[in-house]
């Protein structure tokens, strides 16, 4: 699992200088590694690099720039952020070469997009995204008023009483309100006591993502004491992204009173419980591994034992799952500045899927599932979220 940020976090990019240095171009954060490699068609990892095919790119390039930048030979230009900001921050580079060669290419990285906004230097779409996050508390530029407007049951689940407080997020409760629907619906028919927070705003990660740290801490803080006030004692998250980043929140000297639950983990537990049961369904899938789930969360089994468990269901994996599975492209900050790189690398990642002669493509990210639903564009495989996917099956109690 790739290392988090409650582990000691360096202050600024000087102080990752000696790490930079000894990067010694081996090749690992570009690839699968040969022993792990099941199809030689989906070998590449990087995908700014696998897009752009150009050294700069790939984390071993930006820890030139970050070298470079330090040593005063190189002013952050317009061509730098570019460069820089294609990064989906995956984590599949820090996943390998920090327990090999005890280098972290990712947090580098963010400690050079840090250095960007500390000089006021950013992508357009960032810098009204973050204007965004202070106004509307949302990154996409949506009122407060489109916030699950398709739920009106959030109104009263938020003046329940419970234990458990579903956290939808950003995605799901603008973009794709289909998926809080369907995650609402899949826990209320397993008869989990549930709640919700009619007053959620942004986590703050779309802020840390592109390094604007400031204004991604006050957002979560303000989350946390909220949460921690109201007496909820397990959040269950919708995005593992939001809940990646309460996961920080000690690194940054706030506690946390409640216990984080992804969604997938909840619905396991319901099912081992026997409160969740599903009809038969012969079809074959696969399942895509979303890259703060797995290689920033470190969950992998949770969803598997899931969908293995519908009666009839073949789970196929794709060649790059787990901790080598392959990005979707949407992260960092990536499609909303660069829509066409996040289209190349779920398109990338589709096409392994459909190699399989699968079905149907399940993820647990909304993110995700957006990029890869717009990858799908009707070419015969359905992309779903855990939740719609098991609502197919789930049998009335």
């Amino acid at each position: 699992m790739t290392s988090n940020l409650s582990e000691v976090k360096k202050d600024k990019l000087e102080d990752y200088y000696e790490m930079a240095l000894r990067c010694n171009k081996c090749g690992f954060c570009r690839h699968v590694q040969p022993m792990a490699m099941a199809d030689e068609r989906f070998w590449g990892q990087c995908p700014p690099g696998q897009n752009n095919k150009y050294d700069s790119y790939f984390a071993s390039g930006l820890l030139e720039i970050s070298r470079a930048v330090v040593e005063g030979n190189l002013k952050i230009t317009d061509k730098v952020l570019d460069i820089l900001h294609r990064c989906t921050t995956c984590g599949f580079c820090e996943e390998f070469c920090e327990p090999g060669s005890r280098l972290k290419p990712l947090s580098i990285i963010m400690a050079l997009r840090e250095r960007c906004i500390k000089e006021d230097k950013m992508l357009k779409p960032h810098r009204e995204m973050v204007d965004s996050m202070i106004e509307n508390m949302n990154p996409y530029g949506q009122p407060r008023t489109e916030r699950l407007s398709s739920l009106p049951e959030v109104e009263s689940l938020s003046s329940s009483s419970s234990d458990n407080l579903l956290y939808f997020g950003c995605c799901s409760s603008y973009k794709s309100q289909e998926i809080a629907k369907d995650s609402l619906e899949i826990l209320t028919r397993g008869g989990l006591d549930i709640s919700v927070d009619k007053d959620e705003i942004c986590c703050g990660l779309p802020g840390f993502s592109i390094g604007a740290e400031k204004v991604g801490l006050e957002m979560l803080k303000k989350n946390i004491d909220r949460l921690n006030s109201s007496g909820v004692k397990r959040v269950v998250f919708v995005d593992p992204q939001c809940q990646f980043t309460f996961a920080q929140a000690k690194s940054h000297g706030i506690d946390l009173n409640f216990e984080l639950q992804h969604i997938s983990q909840t619905i396991l537990g319901l099912v081992d419980h026997g409160s969740l049961t599903f009809s038969p369904l012969q079809e074959k899938i696969t399942y895509h591994d979303p890259c703060y789930l797995g290689r920033r969360l470190g969950i992998y089994e949770e969803p598997r034992k899931v969908l293995s468990g519908i009666p009839g269901v073949t789970l196929l994996e794709m060649p790059r799952s787990r901790a080598n599975s392959y990005c979707c492209g949407a992260g960092g900050g990536v499609s909303i500045a660069f829509p066409d790189e996040t289209a190349l690398t779920s398109e990338n990642r589709f096409e392994e899927a459909a190699s399989l002669g699968v079905k149907s493509l399940v993820t647990c990210d909304p993110l995700c599932f957006g990029s890869l639903e717009k990858a799908a564009n009707g070419n015969g495989i359905e992309v779903y979220d855990l939740s719609k996917f098991l609502l197919r099956v789930v049998e009335e109690r």
